[in-house]
């Protein structure tokens, strides 16, 4: 009969094995070779966004927020800050996927791995306010000078990424930039000076993986810049 068992037929389930803890801090180095999925990543129901990054000094992240939580409180404003952890100036999108891209990732960590680029001076020193989608705007830090350190190493990554297969075209102007928070009010907030501008050493660079839409970011891998400035 459908459903009916004897005692001598009795199935046990199977134990599940338990993950190690080093399985659990895996993470992506560069030179790494061929390894698991992470087991700590939730289910994917969004896309994934890859990108390379310079994160601020803690704090320089630490004044930006500030300042997005006073402009955000000046203009009365439903705004959705970005957490002070994934603050970050964006040097090169790589693509959106709808699952970890494994290969990618590989392919990235290897060229980021054989850039040499000296450290240098990041400078951010007003707001800007513009639409990015539908009826959604920005609020980001920029800088009115030029940095001509910086831009050399964004060129440096995109043409590496480039070279790998990682990106199959390279990017047009590069701006840099740092997003402070969203809001939907569509009249844009007035540019403003900061009485004092945000300055870091950028040391390295950061691969992330950004998990659309849960403000959650993956570190794949940090890559120091040369302190030798001969």
């Amino acid at each position: 009969m459908i459903g009916s068992f004897s005692g001598r037929s009795r199935v046990m389930p199977r134990k599940s094995s338990p993950r190690s803890a080093a399985g659990q801090q895996e993470m992506f180095l560069p030179g790494a070779g061929k390894r698991k999925p992470p087991p700590h990543l939730p289910d994917k129901t969004g896309l994934q966004r890859i990108f390379v990054a310079l994160m601020p000094g803690m704090q320089a992240a630490a004044r930006a927020y500030a300042i997005a939580e006073t402009m955000s409180h000046q203009q009365r404003l439903a705004a959705s800050l970005r957490p002070l952890h994934i603050l970050h100036s964006t040097l090169c999108f790589i693509g959106d996927y709808p699952k970890t891209p494994y290969p990618v990732l590989f392919a990235a960590s290897e060229a980021l791995s054989r850039l040499d680029a000296p450290d240098f001076e990041v400078r951010l020193d007003h707001t800007v306010d513009f639409r990015v989608k539908n009826r959604q705007r920005a609020l980001v830090l920029c800088s009115n000078h030029p940095n001509d350190a910086l831009s050399f190493s964004q060129r440096q990554v995109v043409e590496v990424l480039s070279e790998a297969g990682v990106i199959s075209s390279k990017p047009g102007g590069f701006t840099p930039h740092m997003t402070l928070f969203y809001h939907q009010r569509q009249t844009p907030i007035e540019t403003r000076r900061l009485d004092e501008p945000i300055v870091w050493r950028a040391g390295g660079f950061r691969l992330i993986e950004s998990f659309y839409g849960q403000t959650r970011y993956v570190n794949h891998g940090d890559w120091p810049l040369s302190l030798d400035h001969d």
